[in-house]
């Protein structure tokens, strides 16, 4: 499943290199900031986490992600304390008037810090995801967007999301994901130029 999300993924940056551009009705030059509350399947409590991220485009279909996460919480009495950073690149490619496919994959990195009754530990992790997903303007103010997002390992999970615009740099944006075993909500504002 990996791999032949990664060939759509390739053909997708590489038919947005190859195509003519037409002029997409999103920014992919922006800043976002934002709160995410995460909760497992199974489990008690709730991890409550911060991040930037920036999106920069480096060709008229191309651009590059950065984001940053940080975030604490109680999940079954189990003290958690997570940082994690993420690094991408993706293509646009304009399918219909108000309609982008959004492709493309980014390298994670993470830690967590565990502890309970007096003993604690960390983790660390590198991961390696791809997604696939739309954005699509219902109206001149309101977007929606949706993303599908599979890891090497196999661990696969869909987004949800939309964003508010009260003018043509400023919005809000709320969203849900969900895994197997995780679920989140988020809420933030994104500046756009």
């Amino acid at each position: 499943m990996f791999k032949r999300l990664f060939s759509i993924v390739v053909l997708s940056i590489l038919s947005a290199l190859s195509i003519s551009a037409q002029a997409s009705p999103f920014s992919y030059q922006e800043f976002t900031l934002g709160s995410e509350a995460v909760s497992i399947t199974g489990s008690t409590g709730t991890l409550n986490a911060f991040g930037i991220g920036a999106t920069f485009p480096i060709r008229e279909q191309i651009f590059i992600t950065a984001r940053y996460a940080t975030g604490s919480g109680t999940i079954d009495a189990l003290e958690m304390k997570v940082n994690g950073t993420a690094l991408g690149m993706g293509a646009q490619l304009r399918i219909a008037e108000s309609t982008d496919l959004v492709a493309g994959g980014y390298l994670s990195t993470g830690s967590q810090g565990l502890s309970a009754g007096g003993m604690s530990t960390s983790v660390s992790s590198v991961s390696e995801t791809l997604y696939v997903g739309f954005r699509t303007l219902v109206t001149q103010m309101v977007e929606l967007n949706g993303y599908y997002h599979l890891s090497r390992t196999g661990n696969s999970s869909s987004q949800i999301g939309g964003r508010y615009y009260f003018n043509n740099g400023f919005g809000i944006t709320a969203g849900v994901a969900t895994s197997d075993t995780v679920q989140s909500g988020a809420l933030g504002i994104v500046v756009a130029y």
